[in-house]
């Protein structure tokens, strides 16, 4: 399972957490984030899995009411000086508090209900006519680092979908993250596809603290990013920004 790490940082004076000294750091692609007139750090609508992380971080930001700015992390800030850091990869061996997953974005194999048995591992996903995938995602890459020569790319799920439904193609991709989406805007297709068992990619990412980061903090929010969960705004913050093409 490969679990990933939105790659923030928060900087703090060593020995106490003033307010205006509370500064967060994102690093990673620029091209789905935005300054806006205020200067804030924002998600591009429907930008992708980065526009999604920085918006969900600046909700939960702000239902704690931290006035906290995100900011694009550079070399020049050492990463020694931190208090508390979110890294890169979740790793049970490293000495550090972790909460989350802030999305959980494991991509599975589609295919049309028929009377044949469903697919049950890798091997036979290979020997499908061909599986259609959506230009601009890890999909397709993902497919050929594992030797999949019989991959078809298409530029909306909704065109992967049709192909799948008319037997164009024998599986789709999807990820678990947008599948609700998906089945609630096209319901009179969803009830014949199938989510197979067989996954393509393990994705979660995850806020990574210092070890010395008091257990109230952490507690505090998990119980935020909980209460998104369950209040709608996480999936609502899903669609608008995680989503490409908004969702279909």
């Amino acid at each position: 399972m490969i679990k990933y790490i939105l790659i923030l940082f928060m900087v703090f004076t060593p020995l106490k957490l003033a307010a205006e000294e509370f500064n967060v750091f994102i690093q990673g692609p620029h091209t789905s984030t935005y300054l806006d007139t205020l200067g804030e750090l924002r998600g591009k609508n429907h930008g992708g899995r980065q526009a999604f992380l920085v918006e969900l971080v600046q909700f939960m930001l702000a239902d704690q009411k931290l006035p906290a700015t995100i900011q694009y992390w550079d070399q020049s800030i050492d990463e020694d000086e931190l208090s508390v850091l979110f890294g890169l990869n979740r790793s049970s061996l490293e000495e550090a508090q972790w909460v989350g997953p802030l999305l959980s974005d494991s991509v599975y194999f589609l295919e049309r209900k028929s009377k044949n048995a469903p697919i049950a591992n890798l091997d036979e996903a290979r020997k499908v006519k061909s599986i259609c995938v959506v230009r601009g995602t890890s999909h397709a890459l993902w497919l050929e680092e594992l030797a999949f020569t019989n991959i078809r790319q298409e530029s909306s799920y909704n065109q992967c979908w049709e192909l799948l439904m008319n037997g164009e193609v024998g599986l789709t991709t999807i990820s678990v993250a947008i599948l609700p989406t998906i089945r609630a805007l096209e319901s009179a297709i969803s009830d014949d596809v199938l989510l197979s068992n067989v996954k393509l990619r393990d994705n979660e990412f995850y806020l990574k603290f210092h070890k010395n980061t008091p257990l109230k903090t952490i507690n505090t929010w998990q119980s935020t990013l909980g209460h998104l969960k369950k209040s709608g705004a996480h999936h609502s913050l899903i669609h608008h920004y995680y989503c490409l093409q908004d969702c279909f």
